[in-house]
């Protein structure tokens, strides 16, 4: 007990002095950073599900505001960038790929019918949206953007709904533009 007794009054004459003030600042300083860093820093898609992707961009929008989002939406789609170059399974690339088709289309082969049809129909909505989020412009976008959405995946109106990136799609959109 005597040296943890003597290791304190040591410390406690050592902070009181000019320079033990300046060293316990910049040590404060050094915590707040790392703090502020691992806050702020977009969320990590490494080792998470694919499934909580559209889950992560929503409450960053929702939580994080525009900003967040943005920074979130550009992890993921490095993330999703390396999984299509070289995935671990098959159903780890389908469900990269049926992400990338409703948010990333461009990361598609050129070869798969699915880009083209998501650069025609929503891709171009969905930048009108992100560039002025929250207005009425923006939701004229996601109406028109959900109806592209529901007529491609049921043209005939035969099945009773969308695809789950599909309907994830549409619900995060709707955040974005919502006034």
């Amino acid at each position: 007990m005597k040296s943890l007794s003597s290791f304190t009054s040591k410390m406690c004459t050592y902070f009181s002095k000019p320079q033990g003030a300046i060293t316990l600042f910049l040590i404060s300083c050094t915590f707040l950073f790392l703090y502020m860093y691992k806050h702020s820093h977009p969320a990590s898609f490494q080792g998470q599900p694919l499934a909580n992707s559209y889950l992560t961009l929503l409450n960053s929008v929702t939580t994080g505001g525009i900003a967040k989002y943005r920074e979130n939406k550009v992890a993921l789609r490095q993330h999703l960038s390396l999984i299509l170059a070289n995935p671990s399974s098959e159903n780890e690339e389908a469900k990269a790929s049926n992400i990338a088709l409703y948010l990333f289309p461009d990361l598609l082969p050129e070869s798969n019918f699915e880009k083209t049809q998501a650069f025609e129909l929503w891709a171009k909505l969905q930048e009108e949206i992100e560039k002025n989020p929250r207005t009425p412009k923006a939701r004229m976008f996601f109406e028109e953007m959900k109806s592209n959405i529901w007529n491609y995946e049921n043209p005939r109106m035969t099945n009773s709904g969308l695809s789950e990136d599909a309907q994830e799609t549409i619900k995060l959109f709707h955040e974005l533009s919502s006034p």
